[in-house]
């Protein structure tokens, strides 16, 4: 089954790109046949795996996503330094005792 989903997924990808870039039907033919291969072997799956299975997989799933996102550390926040606060202080402070001198 394996072999069938990868087979008909690259016939699909292949074609559907030469479609897009030709515009040629026949690349479409075949991209509609493949992608209709690879809705029956889905439908297939389905049909096998109860609905309980199914939404247990979704849940692990997302469990696995939630714990990723978890583990990441937070976004660090780099806080300006002080030293642009000096160099504004001092200016200002030149700049009013060159006024107070006027």
């Amino acid at each position: 089954m394996d072999a069938t989903w990868t087979s008909a997924k690259s016939v699909y990808r292949d074609n559907f790109l030469q479609y897009k870039l030709t515009g040629e039907s026949k690349y479409k033919v075949v991209a509609d046949q493949a992608m209709a291969t690879l809705n029956k072997i889905l439908d297939a799956q389905r049909q096998q795996r109860s609905p309980e299975e199914l939404h247990t997989d979704y849940l692990k799933e997302q469990d696995k996503l939630t714990g990723a996102l978890l583990k990441q550390p937070p976004p660090t926040y780099s806080l300006p330094s002080t030293s642009w606060q000096y160099l504004t202080l001092g200016s200002l402070t030149i700049v009013f005792f060159g006024l107070l001198v006027v």
